[in-house]
């Protein structure tokens, strides 16, 4: 017989066997990285959290729990008409974002309403009163005061109350 032949056949099963090894060689280092890459994909998740809901949430109550998820948090004033004071207007990053521990929020609560001086209307007539309290972000009272007084001050403001210079929310109104 052939002794040739014989060689071809050992030479080939150490071929065929070094490809099986190398085979499973990667086999078993891809399987580690991808186990590797999954542990840290799930460290990664367990570091994170949904930033919640605060609008119209009492401040206290929203750091609070913005705090117990490990984030920390910025406070920004504003004023709002319809939301009560010290209550939650917003939150950025906005609800439902997914942040890592120790990130940073700013949260923006209500300061209220906003405050707006009440102009000197005495001596003006009703018309130019209410234009003035309106440019002031205030409004003259449904029921107008009307008192004896000489005939050049006749249609004219006379008193007002509260007087000029204080402090109101917008929206209030005076009366004359």
């Amino acid at each position: 017989s052939r002794p040739w032949m014989k060689w071809i056949a050992i030479i080939l099963a150490i071929a065929l066997a070094g490809l099986l090894i190398g085979f499973a060689f990667d086999y078993w280092n891809t399987s580690q990285q991808q186990q590797a890459e999954q542990e840290q994909d799930q460290q990664a998740q367990a570091n994170m959290v949904t930033v919640p809901d605060v609008e119209d949430r009492p401040r206290s109550e929203v750091i609070a729990e913005l705090e117990d998820l490990d984030l920390l948090v910025t406070v920004n004033e504003e004023a709002n008409p319809d939301i009560a004071r010290d209550n939650a207007i917003r939150i950025n990053p906005a609800p439902g974002s997914q942040l890592q521990r120790n990130s940073t929020v700013i949260l923006t609560v209500s300061s209220g309403r906003e405050i707006t001086e009440v102009p000197d209307v005495v001596g003006l007539s009703l018309e130019d009163a209410s234009r003035a309290l309106s440019d002031a972000g205030l409004s003259m009272s449904d029921s107008v005061e009307e008192e004896e007084s000489s005939a050049d001050n006749t249609g004219r403001v006379t008193q007002q109350n509260p007087p000029a210079g204080s402090q109101l929310s917008r929206g209030s109104r005076v009366t004359v």
